[in-house]
């Protein structure tokens, strides 16, 4: 999103620019058609972005974790523990 707002500032500042050295009396570069569609385009992209789901949330878990019938680790699996 930062990219196209920082790609439309520019694209506007260049445009006054070439505004600046055109005679009043011929046709604008820049006029309010123009930075309307452009203004549809941002609308779009923004209604995009906030549309978009947020990503889904990645649990890792290692196998002892978990516990089987009260046993955890290798005990859930028939291995007996090697505790003294």
């Amino acid at each position: 999103m930062e990219t196209i707002v920082n790609e439309t500032r520019e694209w506007l500042e260049k445009k006054v620019e070439e505004q600046k050295d055109i005679p009043s009396y011929k046709d604008p570069k820049l006029t309010k058609l123009i930075i309307s569609d452009k203004f549809e385009i941002l609308r779009e992209k923004f209604e995009e972005f906030i549309d978009k789901p947020d990503p889904a949330e990645v649990l890792i878990f290692h196998p002892n974790d978990f516990s089987i019938g009260g046993k955890e680790g290798n005990e859930a699996n028939g291995e007996k523990s090697r505790k003294g």
